[in-house]
């Protein structure tokens, strides 16, 4: 199956370049798995932010329109009180 180049960064300004299966099937769970290993990060410690909004779980990213070379962001979950 063919792979396509997504950009992601985080707060701090890092990027990254990950491949991602093109699959109508992928869920937004498998891209930030694969975005958790690329940063060494927990994949529950961040919420992936695509067109201004928060990517739901459970969504696939054809639901969202994804689209090679896409530029996605990261945001820092706070925990605690």
């Amino acid at each position: 199956m063919p792979l396509i180049p997504i950009t992601v960064r985080d707060l701090a300004g890092k990027q990254r370049e990950i491949e991602i299966e093109n699959d109508a099937g992928v869920t937004i769970d498998t891209l930030k798995a694969k975005i958790a290993r690329a940063f060494g990060v927990s994949a529950d410690s961040f919420t992936v932010m695509y067109n201004g909004g928060p990517m739901q779980p459970g969504c696939t990213l054809d639901d969202l329109g994804l689209q090679p070379n896409e530029l996605l962001s990261t945001v820092t979950i706070g925990l605690g009180g």
